[in-house]
């Protein structure tokens, strides 16, 4: 499990688990949403625009969700083995745990 990286203190945390992504309130440890995303999600970012990206190993994707509605935006192809996803310079980046590229 991990948390999206990014967040301010008091927005809900994002944790991921087994083909699925909780959002849990913070304030009282309660979950707020259950969303379903393919493979296994490792390690996610909150970006600028509010917007959740969460990166799956397994299904070699990049899952974004917008928190306001609790919804998946979309899913994108992020190559083999998509570890973990990171906000540099106004790009999205997302990291090969099975391969060697970026």
């Amino acid at each position: 499990m991990c948390t999206a990286q990014g967040r301010e203190p008091e927005e809900p945390i994002v944790i991921t688990a087994h083909d699925s992504v909780l959002r849990i309130d913070p304030s009282t440890n309660a979950v707020i949403a259950t969303l379903s995303v393919n493979g296994i999600p490792a390690k996610g970012v909150a970006q600028p625009d509010g917007t959740i990206w969460i990166a799956s190993k397994q299904a070699n994707t990049v899952t974004r969700i917008d928190p306001t509605s609790n919804r998946v935006i979309d899913v994108q192809s992020a190559g083999r083995g998509a570890c973990a996803a990171r906000d540099a310079h106004g790009s999205m980046w997302v990291t090969s745990f099975a391969g060697s590229d970026v």
